[in-house]
């Protein structure tokens, strides 16, 4: 709602200022109050990972956790972005539902690029994520046996179905809620831009030296690139034109 009123105020103020409107009536409005997000802490996100700890998407909740990942960047983890041996991990796809209503060609769960490209970045796992793959992708191997010519896992994504097919990040979400609820914690709300991040803001790199971690928040460096650009295309229009010797 607050983005909607932005955007209706910056429009009135254009229209008023070519005289086609008496006043932007939208700044006569106060913006909606959005309440401040509850994030887990990292004592309580530790507790949460331990009732987890059984649980079939273990590893995944410890990734998104470490990282401060979106909930569809995680889903997004395939096994040739992991490298077990230096511990690297490249972040570049994200798995979202795309609405077939507008997109009747290619909606459904598709891999796209996580905010446009911008968030794309090589981490360094820690140890808890490390291991929890790891015990993850033996559980894979172990469930790829059972269906045979039915297994379905074309994108050799970390977290599939039993069967190898898509997770939808609702039902991923709902199993999560239960986890917060067996683990004593409340309920954790939706982020309306950007479902599910909430998940993920504990940041549990704590888990090893704070001095080692790498930044992982791609939104920053996408604000910084746009920050660059903005003054990369300002200054020449500020600097005075150069002189020029015949």
């Amino acid at each position: 709602m607050r983005h909607i009123h932005r955007t209706l105020s910056t429009a009135l103020s254009s229209v008023e200022k070519y005289g086609n409107v008496v006043r932007n009536v939208a700044k006569l409005v106060d913006p909606p109050r959005v309440p401040m997000p509850s994030y887990l802490s990292v004592e309580q996100a530790r507790g949460l990972l331990k009732t987890a700890k059984a649980a079939r998407l273990y590893a995944l909740y410890a990734t998104v956790l470490s990282f401060g990942l979106c909930l569809g960047e995680g889903l997004g983890i395939a096994w040739p972005d992991i490298d077990f041996i230096t511990g690297r991990f490249n972040i570049h796809q994200a798995l979202q539902r795309i609405d077939i209503k507008l997109y009747p060609d290619w909606g459904g769960l598709q891999l796209v690029e996580p905010k446009g490209g911008y968030s794309t970045r090589i981490v360094t796992l820690p140890a808890v994520a490390i291991l929890a793959l790891r015990r993850r992708q033996a559980i894979q191997d172990e469930e790829r046996r059972w269906p045979g010519s039915r297994w379905r896992n074309e994108w050799y994504l970390a977290f599939t179905t039993k069967l190898g097919t898509l997770l939808d990040e609702r039902n991923v979400l709902r199993k999560f809620q239960n986890l917060l609820a067996l683990a004593g914690l409340p309920k954790m709300r939706r982020r309306e831009h950007k479902g599910n991040q909430q998940i993920a803001r504990t940041q549990l790199g704590h888990f090893h030296p704070a001095s080692l971690r790498p930044p992982t928040r791609g939104h920053e460096r996408r604000l910084l690139r746009k920050w660059m650009l903005f003054w990369r295309r300002l200054l020449p229009m500020l600097l005075p034109s150069p002189i020029r010797l015949r």
